[in-house]
């Protein structure tokens, strides 16, 4: 019996020793082998686009990641004349207007212009407006926004809702207005053209 005893205690033993080895070895595998670091970085870009909308209005919309964005459209006032209350397409026409050089005697036609600016990670919260003819008139008047706002060949802040500013990606009316003076003889207008420059400004 004791024989028998003394034997089962060295198999304990030597269990124990072999649970001791797997214990050391299991410790060795899991040592810290060292570190690693893995730096990111990232730019952000901004995005703008910039859309004309509104009856008869021919829209170009554009917009890039560097400073300069551009919105380009072309806007059909159509055919009106003093006789009638309206335009062919639809405008206002009004006499007697006072709208830039065209003091007096004039007709006045208007045409409702909605410009949605769109801007995407901007580090700013709206936009101001300095517009432009881009070409001298001396003859005809012009006006956006409100009669008020004339334009000339240089620049009109145009006053936004948010205390001259206007916001990002909400659609803001910008009345045209245009004033043609009545005329007879060879000085009697046929055709109008012109640009209106717009300058917007981040806030």
């Amino acid at each position: 019996m004791h024989m028998e005893l003394k034997s089962i205690s060295r198999r304990l033993l030597s269990v124990a020793a072999g649970m001791l080895l797997m214990s050391a070895g299991h410790q060795a595998m899991a040592a810290s082998l060292g570190n690693a670091n893995l730096t990111v970085t990232a730019s952000v870009t901004s995005y703008v686009s910039i859309a004309f909308t509104g009856t008869n209005i021919s829209s170009a919309t554009a917009g890039n990641s560097g400073d300069s964005y551009t919105g380009t459209a072309a806007l059909a006032f159509g055919s009106f004349n003093y006789g009638s209350s309206t335009t062919s397409t639809g405008a206002t026409v009004t006499t007697g207007t006072s709208l830039g050089s065209c003091a007096s005697n004039c007709m006045e036609v208007s045409q409702p212009v909605t410009l949605t600016v769109t801007a995407y990670d901007l580090n700013s919260t709206g936009y101001t407006i300095s517009a432009s003819l881009a070409s001298a008139d001396t003859t005809n008047g012009w006006a956006i926004g409100t009669t008020s706002q004339t334009l000339s060949a240089t620049g009109t802040t145009i006053a936004g809702p948010n205390s001259g500013s206007f916001p990002y990606n909400t659609g803001e009316p910008l009345t045209v207005y245009l004033a043609v003076p009545q005329a007879n003889g060879s000085s009697a207008p046929t055709s109008i053209s012109n640009t209106i420059d717009m300058v917007l400004t981040a806030q």
